[in-house]
């Protein structure tokens, strides 16, 4: 009889197992909203693509602490995400800094977006369909506009739609992925290298030429076009930041 009490309570004290063969709520995940943490790391991205926080800036706990209405943990919690994801450094007697972007980190960035970016322009001149052309053009006249009246914001934003019209045209979800993963990163190139004088307006004119090739249905000059947009982009990045040294 003892032995059998034993082994009832032995078989009530294991934990349920689930369909997969796993202990049920072994792998629960925390029940928090994501509201401090992830705000605080999506205004401090903001931060710096605005150039609020430029490249080289000291961060400081307490100043953050202040800033954002937040407590120490969250900011270190924050700021050890940015520095894993690349936003920021950590440089000796200093602190955590804004990070100094680099022309080598230039260079390994632009030649992903030219290979990744040239064969979506090309997938999109296949499988586009009229509607989303359409689109296309919608996105350019937008562009153009908010280039003509110097909104930067603005001509980014529109830019941000073209790509994700280009993107659902060329119906390679692997390749959506990587880009949306750099999006943040992306807007903070992007609006260095439109306060160069005259990359904006050369930029919607090198898109309008994009948007041209999709609607001929030439895959071929499409991603030409848009190889030689995103070597036309690095070049004017490097010239602005050299600027500005």
């Amino acid at each position: 009889m003892k032995r059998q009490a034993s082994k009832a309570g032995t078989d009530t004290d294991r934990p349920a197992l689930t369909d997969m063969g796993i202990p049920r709520g072994s792998m629960a995940v925390e029940r928090v909203n994501p509201t401090l943490r992830q705000l605080a790391l999506e205004q401090l991205k903001r931060a710096i693509v605005e150039g609020q926080l430029p490249p080289g800036s000291r961060l400081v706990e307490r100043k953050l602490c202040d800033l954002l209405d937040v407590s120490r943990t969250i900011v270190r919690e924050t700021l050890g995400q940015l520095e894993a994801e690349g936003w920021i450094t950590k440089e000796p007697y200093k602190g955590p800094i804004v990070a100094v972007i680099d022309e080598d980190g230039i260079r390994q960035i632009f030649e992903m977006r030219a290979a990744v970016e040239g064969y979506v322009a090309a997938l999109c001149a296949e499988r586009a369909t009229i509607e989303q052309i359409e689109r296309l053009d919608v996105t350019v006249k937008a562009m153009n506009e908010a280039q003509i009246s110097g909104d930067v914001g603005a001509q980014i934003e529109t830019i941000e739609e073209f790509y994700e019209v280009l993107l659902d045209a060329a119906q390679n979800s692997l390749m959506a992925s990587y880009l949306s993963s750099q999006r943040s990163r992306l807007a903070r190139l992007r609006r260095l290298s439109l306060s160069h004088s005259s990359r904006a307006s050369e930029s919607t004119e090198e898109k309008r030429g994009i948007l041209a090739a999709i609607r001929n249905r030439d895959p071929k000059k499409a991603q030409a076009l848009a190889e030689q947009h995103i070597w036309n982009s690095s070049k004017s990045l490097l010239a602005a930041i050299r600027r500005d040294l």
